[in-house]
C-alpha cells in the first residue's frame, strides 16, 4: 500500500511567515528594534514565531503576554538592584493580534498541503 506524507514544513513556514510579517508590521508603528528581532523555526509539525531576545529585549514586555495589567520592568538600574526602580509598562502586543488577524490566511496557506499530496497522488 502506498503511503504519502500528508504534513508539509514548507506549508507551514509559510503560514508562519504571513503571521510574523503582520506582526513585524504591527510592531514596526511604534518599534525601530522588534520588526528586526523576528524567527519562524519550524520543526516537524511545529511552528514557532519568536520576537526579542538581545536585538530586541523590550518585546516580552510590550506583548505582556500573560495580559493586562502589563510587566513590570527596572529603569535606571545602575545600583543595587534594592535600589532600581521599577515601572509598569502599557501591553502594545504584536504577536497576539497579528495571529488573530492573519488565522484564517495562514490556514489558507497550510492547506495547500492538501493541495499538494493531491498532485502527488496524480490528480490535478
Amino acid at each position: 500500500m502506498p503511503t504519502l506524507a500528508v504534513t508539509s514544513p514548507t506549508r507551514l513556514r509559510q503560514a508562519a511567515d504571513l503571521i510574523a510579517a503582520d506582526a513585524k508590521r504591527l510592531a514596526g508603528v511604534w518599534s525601530r528594534r522588534i520588526p528586526g528581532s523576528f524567527t519562524v523555526t519550524v520543526a516537524g509539525d511545529i511552528a514557532l514565531i519568536t520576537a526579542g531576545g538581545p536585538p530586541a529585549p523590550m518585546a516580552y514586555t510590550f506583548e505582556a503576554p500573560k495580559g493586562p495589567p502589563g510587566v513590570w520592568h527596572p529603569v535606571f538600574a545602575y545600583q543595587e538592584r534594592k535600589d532600581w526602580t521599577w515601572v509598569r509598562q502599557d501591553p502594545r502586543p504584536f504577536l497576539g493580534p497579528a495571529a488573530d488577524a492573519m488565522a484564517d490566511a495562514a490556514m489558507i496557506q497550510y492547506a495547500k498541503v492538501t493541495d499538494d499530496w493531491a498532485k502527488q497522488c496524480g490528480f490535478r
